[in-house]
Formats: C-alpha cells, sequence, structure tokens
C-alpha cells in the first residue's frame, strides 16, 4: 500500500472520529455538567446569576424590557414569608427561586386560583395556603420567601392568559422556540429559527399547530441573550395583544434528557459553538455594559471585568489540594494571554523568588508595562516600576531564550535594550521565518532614530540568514530598509 494511500485512510478514519465524536455531544449532558459547576461555583459563574427572578427583573428593566408590575418582593436586606403576603384578585404568587413552576400560584379571582404545580383550580385563599404551606413542608419549595406580581392576560377583557414563549439562546442565537399555551389543557408548539413547526420530541403528546413566533421576538430574544456572559440561557417571554414582557431567565431548563437524539445533539453544538464565541469574546475584553453596570449594582461580591475564567480558576482553588508552583505558572500564563495583566501578577508574586524562571520575568515586566500603559490612558501616574535587572545579559542566554527576552522588549517597545538580544539570537540562529523577521523589522525603523549602527548590523545578520528563504517582496522590503538606514 502506497504511503498516500495510507495518508488518506488515516485522514477519512479522523474525519470519520470527528463526526462521531460530534453526533455525541449531548445537551443533557452539558446541563448535568453546568448543574454540578452550579453547586460549587455558583458566585464565580455568571451563567446562573440571573436565574433569580428579582436580578432578573432588574436586569430586564435596565435594557428597556418590559417586566410584571411586582408589588411585594425580597431584597437582600429582607425576606418575604407567605404568612406576610396579602393575598389579592388579579396577582401571581411565586417563589423567588424555583423552577418548573414549582409553587406558583395564579389568582384571578378569590374563588378562582390555578395552581400550577398541581395544574389544578383552588377555590379560596384557604385551599391557597394549605397548598404552600404543604409545599414548604414537603421541601417542594424550598425558602419561604416570596414574589407578588401582576397578572399578565392575553386579553384583558377576556382574561385569557398570555402566550408563554421560551427560547433557548445561545450567546446570541436562539436555535428553538416553544410557544405555550396555560388557559386549560397545556397545548405546546416548538418552532426552529426558521419559524417553521418542529418535533423535538420534548411534550410530544402536547403538541398543537399554535400562531408562529414573530421574527421581531426571535431577534429580541437573541439581542438580550447576546448582552449576558453565559453560553446558554433560556429566555421566557409573556406575550399579550400588544407587547411582550419577560417571564424569567432559566440557566438550567429541566427534563433536558426528554429531547430527541436529533435535536439533544443540535443543541449540545449549540452550546460548545456558543461558549468557544463567548470565550473569544471575554479574552478580547468584550465590554458587557449593560450587564456590568447591572452586575456590580446587585452583586455583594467584588465586581470583576466579567473574566469568567479568573472566577473558575478561584473556585476550584477553594475547594481542591493547595496548588503547587506548575498549577500557579499555568494559571499566570493563561491569565496573561487573558488580558488580566492584574491577576497574572499576583500569580507571579505566589512563586517563590528561588523557582522563578526567565519566562516568568519575562511575564511579569510586560503585564506590568501593559498596565502603566492603561493608566497612561486614563492620564494617571504608571503604577510599576520597569526593572530589567531580572533578565539576564544576552552573553548568559540561549539562543531561544534571548529570542524570548528580544520580542518581549520589543513589545514593551523597549528597542535599544532589545539590541543585543537580537544580535545574540541572529548570531546564533540557523534560519529565522517571517513572523521574526517583520518583529525585527519593526525594531529596526524605531531603532535607527536611536542606534544606526546597532541597525545596520542587524540588518547585516537578517540579510545573511533570510537570503535563501525570502521571497522577492520581502527582499526588496529589506533592501529599501537597508537603504533608509544608510
Amino acid at each position: 500500500m502506497s504511503v498516500s494511500h495510507k495518508a488518506k485512510e488515516r485522514q477519512a478514519r479522523t474525519r470519520e472520529a470527528r463526526l462521531k465524536r460530534k453526533e455525541n455531544i449531548s445537551f443533557a449532558t452539558i446541563t448535568k455538567q453546568e448543574s454540578v459547576k452550579n453547586i460549587f461555583y455558583r458566585h464565580y459563574i455568571h451563567a446562573v446569576y440571573l436565574n433569580d427572578k428579582v436580578r432578573a427583573y432588574h436586569f430586564a428593566n435596565s435594557i428597556g424590557i418590559k417586566t410584571p408590575n411586582v408589588f411585594i418582593q425580597p431584597s437582600k436586606d429582607f425576606t418575604v414569608p407567605f404568612r406576610t403576603v396579602p393575598l389579592k384578585s388579579g396577582h401571581v404568587l411565586k417563589p423567588k427561586s424555583e423552577v418548573q413552576s414549582r409553587g406558583v400560584y395564579i389568582i384571578h379571582e378569590e374563588n378562582r386560583i390555578y395552581d400550577m404545580t398541581q395544574k389544578k383550580n383552588l377555590l379560596s385563599f384557604t385551599e391557597l395556603k394549605e397548598s404552600a404551606s404543604e409545599m414548604l413542608k414537603k421541601g417542594l419549595v424550598k425558602q419561604d420567601n416570596w414574589i407578588l406580581e401582576e397578572v399578565i392576560y392575553f386579553d384583558k377583557k377576556t382574561k385569557e392568559l398570555a402566550w408563554d414563549i421560551k427560547f433557548y439562546c445561545f450567546y446570541g442565537k436562539a436555535v428553538l422556540a416553544l410557544r405555550t399555551s396555560r388557559d386549560g389543557d397545556l397545548k405546546r408548539c416548538w418552532f426552529n429559527r426558521e419559524g417553521k413547526r418542529v418535533d423535538t420530541g420534548k411534550y410530544s403528546d402536547e403538541l398543537y399547530e399554535a400562531p408562529p413566533v414573530s421574527e421581531a421576538l426571535f431577534q429580541l430574544a437573541e439581542r438580550i441573550s447576546y448582552q449576558i456572559p453565559a453560553a446558554f440561557y433560556r429566555i421566557d417571554f409573556l406575550e399579550t395583544m400588544d407587547t411582550v414582557f419577560l417571564g424569567e431567565f432559566t440557566p438550567l431548563p429541566s427534563d433536558s434528557d426528554a429531547f430527541s437524539d436529533k435535536y439533544d445533539n443540535i443543541l449540545g453544538l449549540a452550546f460548545l459553538d456558543a461558549q468557544a464565541r463567548l470565550n473569544r469574546d471575554l479574552f478580547a475584553k468584550k465590554d458587557f455594559s449593560e450587564y456590568r453596570k447591572f452586575y456590580e449594582q446587585t452583586s455583594s461580591s467584588k465586581p470583576h471585568a466579567l473574566g469568567i475564567k479568573k472566577y473558575f480558576l478561584e473556585g476550584i482553588r477553594r475547594i481542591s489540594k493547595p496548588i503547587n508552583h506548575k498549577e500557579i505558572r499555568e494559571q499566570m500564563n493563561q491569565s496573561f494571554d487573558d488580558g488580566d495583566y492584574s491577576y497574572a501578577l499576583k500569580k507571579y508574586d505566589q512563586i517563590p523568588t528561588r523557582k522563578k524562571a526567565l519566562g516568568d520575568h519575562l511575564i511579569a515586566l510586560e503585564a506590568k508595562w501593559a498596565l502603566n500603559q492603561e493608566t497612561l490612558a486614563n492620564k494617571s501616574s504608571p503604577s510599576y516600576h520597569i526593572d530589567l535587572t531580572d533578565i539576564p545579559s544576552s552573553n548568559k542566554n540561549s539562543n531561544s531564550e534571548n529570542l524570548s527576552c528580544a520580542k518581549t522588549l520589543s513589545s514593551m517597545q523597549l528597542y535599544k535594550e532589545s539590541t543585543p538580544y537580537w544580535i545574540s539570537f541572529l548570531s546564533g540562529a540557523k534560519n529565522i521565518n517571517l513572523a521574526t523577521t517583520r518583529k525585527i523589522i519593526t525594531t529596526l525603523l524605531h531603532l535607527s532614530y536611536e542606534d544606526q549602527h546597532a541597525s545596520l548590523r542587524i540588518l547585516d545578520l537578517i540579510k545573511e540568514k533570510m537570503e535563501e528563504i525570502l521571497d522577492n517582496h520581502h527582499t526588496d522590503f529589506i533592501n529599501y530598509t537597508y537603504v533608509l538606514l544608510k
């Protein structure tokens, strides 16, 4: 069998394995994993922060989304026990933090109360009190802390309840919508992003042909989702004849394993795609300004630049064994790559002096320089003194160490200081690639104003090393640079 044929077979097996892995990605499994994270890292993950209904309404109002009028609600300073709630017609009574409509009572009239948990009508406030007390006693409602808000009707004259529309949103992309009628028997209808009715395997025995979900509502759900630093939220709306209200944010929908294999896989892939896009935006320092403002107003913990990875690492640190120096170094490198320079310096300080390597010193220097640039941009005095004494002279380093020093110093715009490291690296290098050449040329153009002799020495070395592998464009550019410097 020829080598090329073996290579093709290997590529085919790789493609098949990759496809199999994609087919095995499960939304149900992912949500179970996320629920475990929720237990250990609740204060570090924004993906569950809006599960609290009071916070959810606060955030919705801050971005211009209507919410039901709230008459009584708890705060961080006090709770609202059931016995203190004044029961009135036209109100909804619900626990502050529960799922699956557990503990929710719709009070149309004193003798017409719908128990969402047991799916039955109650005929008096006495029955309501007995039902709520029983739920608290059995632990079906975990906290005796309640919200009282207005009932949202589709048509106030007929007192037909508003449509409940749930969007499965993955960081700016709504993959599915579920329209539900809660008047009488539950009736549901699924729609995909194209607005077509689909059968997802969940609630298959309750499906019917409901009115379509509008494109405008899909776009609204996606706009809200894109403003939250979380890979997934189910965003629920209440739709009336002329407007929509936010219902709630649900980070971990129940019965996720009820989806068919096809839609379980579609939602699982959507989650992974959303997580990757979110990570890219976080590392690129996306502002999330509205969410940040809301979070700082409502969170009791110290505000942070929404660096979820930092929170996650801190959560691991609190429940695991003491971390070793290798783990500290990995966290420092990751924080630096994420642009969290202050945290990178904090980790650098945790490495004992005798165990600090050249790479650690270089990261700390560049982090200090980056933080100084930020303070200068804000017209403040630099926070850190840049001290190069931790970097050995070029004649004491290996070739790769000299390259690292040269690149770091050039990135910090210390072009003159980078010169001996560039010269030592070029003298010992067998060849150099184009990316490194571009970095060196940038240094040369700045260095020409400070030390023309050193610039010409570096340029001679570049020509010597690159002559055989440079294309015409780069050769012309280096010759042009040579002429400029002379």
